[in-house]
């Protein structure tokens, strides 16, 4: 695996930036993977923060990408992929157009921990001096099906090419992360992980 050539793609999460939930989705997965075949827009009431970007958070798993993002995912032809409209209303009850949720249908196989290293880092926490992370996000060898936007089966981090990182990157977005698979880095609990 080039792990140099893969990027794991997501929400920065800036402070201040708009977010919505959505009552009406109970199971976020089967967004995520892209496994619904729906027309009517998902609408998220207003939660939090005021500040529009490219991604807005949603809560955990799914990411809602502007038509700016779609567009150049369009107009490259990248695949693996297909969006699912949503609304969005602020916290004075405008509605804010243009989003989608990214739904992923590129496919790799398993995580594989066994390719991470065990880091130990010091916690932004005063209650916990340190933190234990892997780092790097892999996957089992020859699984991946070629998408330029791909996933695990077992792992919801949406994965990019470097031709989509380089086609988004140059576009300037903004709350958006594009973090190559070899310096990610996720917390570690002992027995779970």
């Amino acid at each position: 695996m080039k792990e140099n050539n893969f990027f794991e793609f997501g929400t920065a999460n800036k402070e201040g930036c708009l977010q919505g939930n959505c009552e009406e989705i109970k199971d976020k997965a089967p967004i995520i993977k892209g496994e619904l075949d729906r027309n009517e827009k998902y609408v998220f009431e207003y939660d939090s923060g005021s500040k529009v970007y490219d991604t807005l958070y949603t809560g955990w798993i799914l990411t809602a990408v502007s038509k700016k993002i779609t567009d150049i995912l369009e107009a490259n032809n990248f695949i693996g992929w297909k969006k699912y409209e949503a609304d969005f209303y602020d916290k004075k009850g405008n509605l804010i157009e243009g989003y989608s949720l990214l739904g992923v249908t590129g496919r790799a196989g398993k995580l594989d921990r066994s390719l991470s290293e065990k880091i130990y880092k010091e916690s932004e926490w005063p209650f916990i001096k340190r933190r234990n992370f892997y780092k790097g996000l892999y996957f089992e060898e020859g699984t991946w099906d070629g998408s330029d936007i791909f996933m695990m089966e077992d792992n919801y981090s949406i994965l990019i090419t470097e031709k989509v990182y380089k086609a988004l990157k140059k576009a300037k977005l903004t709350n958006v992360q594009m973090i190559p698979i070899s310096e990610y880095e996720t917390l570690y609990f002992e027995g779970i992980n």
